[in-house]
């Protein structure tokens, strides 16, 4: 009986040391080993009126999950393309899956640009449905580049390029030297003759048969869009007189002649004709031009070279507290380029309670411990049968 009984007290004690050595290791397959309380979900930038809907990127930084879709509709419930337009409300549906060894709790907190969101888990609890209803908002076009002044020949021609974003159309104007003439370039002949433009309405224009009454004059871009308009810099137009065309030199008579020289007939007429603009050699600018996604350099007709993703470089601008998600600053180490993001507050210390970690080991502790204190009352308890017997002898 006394081998029995230490037979099965040293088993219990292996099956408690090696439940409590286990315990540390962790069961990849198990899809509760960590819960997923909150997530965090950023959509940046912001959506504006005229922007194309793929420039805004969604992220997360909640660890253990990803993005799985992202998915816009109308407030009909087709799918929205394009970009955003005015006096319109949008559905942003985020789809967030869970990794292997992760799940999100029945009662996940879900946040989408540091304020609350409406979200939906799935009964397994692997995926997670973020859901806001977003309405864009209305800016003033941003010109991002102005256009650049040009030298031409009397009766030559240039050509003008700005660039702006969050605007419709883009029309010319002529500013006299003195400011007090505004031209329309669509009227430019009434006022110039001879002169005509090509314009694409899009922030390109191109001015033939440029006079020398136009030397001093800028050109400016006026941008229109939902929130307003926007008119550009003005460039300057420097007109150089057209070089006179020096008088052929009579070549000398070797020997005179009593015969009259006749009449030299001259020549007919040949109506000059406009300068036709000559091959385009692009010329990229030094400085970067940028959107929320890419950094490009920009020739003044608007083609783009090195055009490359942003290489963002992460600044903590406010610190994540239990309550509240902190705020990261990016900064494009290339262009410059500066975004935010949702920084997520560092609770490893709590996800290792969840886990069951700490728990399983202390179960382990007290099971052993347990045991120890019953070996000990039954110890006891045979010495107290032993001595009574005794006595009665």
């Amino acid at each position: 009986m006394k081998k029995a009984v230490k037979r099965l007290l040293s088993l219990l004690f292996s099956l408690c040391l090696g439940w409590s050595i286990l315990s540390f290791i962790p069961l990849t397959a198990s899809a509760d080993d960590v819960v997923i309380e909150k997530v965090l979900a950023t959509a940046q930038p912001g959506p504006v009126v005229l922007m194309d809907i793929g420039n805004v990127v969604v992220a997360t930084s909640t660890e253990g999950c990803t993005v799985g879709s992202v998915t816009w509709t109308t407030q009909d419930g087709l799918p929205a393309s394009g970009s955003f337009q005015q006096q319109q409300t949008y559905r942003l549906e985020i789809r967030i899956d869970a990794g292997e060894g992760y799940s999100f709790s029945a009662e996940l907190r879900a946040y989408l640009n540091n304020s609350g969101v409406d979200a939906a888990v799935d009964p397994a609890g692997k995926s997670v449905t973020l859901v806001r209803e977003i309405t864009p908002a209305v800016w003033a076009p941003t010109i991002i580049k102005h256009p650049g002044g040009e030298t031409v020949d009397a009766d030559g021609w240039a050509s003008f390029v700005a660039t702006a974003v969050y605007a419709e159309s883009c029309s010319w104007i002529l500013v006299s030297p003195d400011g007090a003439t505004v031209v329309d370039c669509t009227e430019i002949g009434k006022t110039f003759p001879g002169s005509s433009v090509k314009d694409d309405g899009a922030g390109k224009i191109v001015i033939y048969n440029i006079p020398v009454e136009m030397n001093g004059w800028q050109i400016k871009a006026v941008f229109k869009g939902p929130g307003g308009s926007k008119t550009s810099n003005g460039a300057y137009i420097k007109v150089k007189d057209a070089p006179e065309e020096p008088e052929a030199t009579p070549e000398p008579t070797p020997t005179p002649t009593p015969t009259p020289t006749p009449e030299p007939t001259p020549s007919p007429e040949v109506p000059a004709e406009s300068a036709a603009p000559e091959t385009h050699e692009h010329r990229f600018g030094e400085s970067w031009v940028s959107d929320g996604s890419y950094h490009w350099h920009e020739c003044q007709c608007g083609e783009q070279n090195d055009k490359a993703a942003h290489s963002f470089q992460w600044s903590v601008v406010r610190a994540a507290t239990k309550k509240e998600p902190g705020e990261e600053k990016g900064v494009c180490t290339v262009c410059g380029y500066e975004t935010t993001r949702a920084l997520e507050y560092d609770a490893d210390g709590e996800d290792i309670l969840r886990g069951g970690y700490i728990g399983w080991v202390l179960a382990g502790i007290v099971l052993v411990v347990v045991i120890l204190v019953v070996v000990d009352v039954v110890r006891s308890s045979r010495r107290s049968r032993r001595n009574r017997r005794r006595r009665r002898r």
